[in-house]
């Protein structure tokens, strides 16, 4: 294994993101002290892990969980100040917690994907939705995946998202994946042409066994 193959998990608090980071954790991020050679990160983000992130020069993948306007200002910050050279793939995961304008860098233009997940995203949270995807689709100069696990929305809920972002012309989604338990196969057909013609982007339904509570 190479040495930028070197990996870093706290699957838990990526999948699960809070506001405040346990103690116990925090401890254990301090007493690891993240290798020079790290490959991929899995976690929470705090002041003392984006100290740790700014000097890392082999990441590839980095996936965190963001659930604080403080947590993405801490985004923000690492977006600006992180060597992406190496950087394939950004992964993050969002609670309605975050306001949409707290999102507000641009990434450089590399070859990276960007996975954003929202969580528990209703009926009475769509515009909050609707607005996290507009701002990220700013923030990602290249097309991007959209996941919503533990999301209650019905087929007309799909819809009217997928019309709203279509009316705030986001075109750079590569596709949507929405939980299985709430829309049937059939309903998922459906919506796939209207997905399609509306944003350019894939619809599929799938478990997020992951983010169970």
């Amino acid at each position: 294994m190479e040495d930028y193959e070197r990996e870093f998990k706290l699957k838990q608090s990526y999948h699960h993101p809070t506001a405040d980071i346990h103690p116990i954790v925090d401890q254990l991020l301090r007493t690891v002290q993240l290798s020079q050679d790290l490959g991929t990160y899995t976690g929470p983000l705090s002041d003392y892990v984006l100290s740790r992130l700014q000097k890392l020069h082999y990441l590839s993948i980095i996936r965190l969980g963001i659930s604080s306007n403080d947590q993405a200002t801490l985004l923000m910050n690492l977006i600006t100040s992180t060597s992406w050279k190496h950087l394939v793939s950004l992964q993050v995961v969002v609670t309605s917690d975050v306001l949409p304008e707290a999102i507000t860098t641009n990434l450089p233009v590399t070859e990276l994907w960007v996975w954003l997940y929202l969580l528990d995203v209703t009926d009475a949270r769509m515009s909050w939705a609707c607005e996290m995807v507009a701002n990220f689709s700013n923030l990602s100069p290249r097309r991007y995946l959209i996941r919503f696990p533990r999301s209650t929305l019905d087929e007309a809920g799909w819809i009217r998202m997928i019309q709203d972002l279509g009316r705030r012309g986001i075109r750079n989604i590569r596709g949507m994946r929405v939980p299985d338990t709430s829309i049937t196969s059939h309903q998922e057909e459906q919506i796939k042409p209207i997905c399609r013609n509306t944003l350019r982007a894939g619809f599929i339904r799938k478990p997020f066994n992951e983010f169970k509570k």
